[in-house]
């Protein structure tokens, strides 16, 4: 099934994690987990070394340390031809108290039975 909706409605979003991203990814609308490592010039989350930068309305409702989940679309940086990877968030739920390591079997568990990858 193709990513891009034409019709205009939301996209669904692939479970990805942070350290699967990669610049192919643009465009796509992805749900992604992670501990909130910096909120003062830029939101960023992290899982182990991978860090994702977080573009969203709600930022403020985020403090460092929080376990998060985005929900949103991956772009470019503005004015960055070749730059690194944001993601444009539309949704955010805290996830404080997750097994990250159990979280990270059972997306392995969930592509296994559904035979699909990032």
């Amino acid at each position: 099934m193709d990513d891009a909706a034409d019709d205009g409605a939301i996209k669904s979003a692939a479970v990805v994690l942070i350290e699967e991203i990669s610049a192919g990814d643009v465009g796509k609308s992805v749900r992604v987990t992670g501990r909130c490592v910096s909120t003062s010039e830029h939101l960023i989350i992290a899982d182990g070394p991978a860090q994702l930068e977080v573009i969203a309305d709600g930022s403020g409702q985020v403090r460092e340390n929080d376990m998060v989940q985005y929900i949103g679309e991956l772009a470019r940086e503005e004015g960055e031809a070749e730059g690194r990877l944001v993601l444009k968030a539309r949704a955010l739920r805290n996830v404080d108290g997750i097994d990250l390591a159990m979280y990270k079997r059972a997306v392995a568990m969930r592509r296994k039975m559904l035979g699909t990858q990032h």
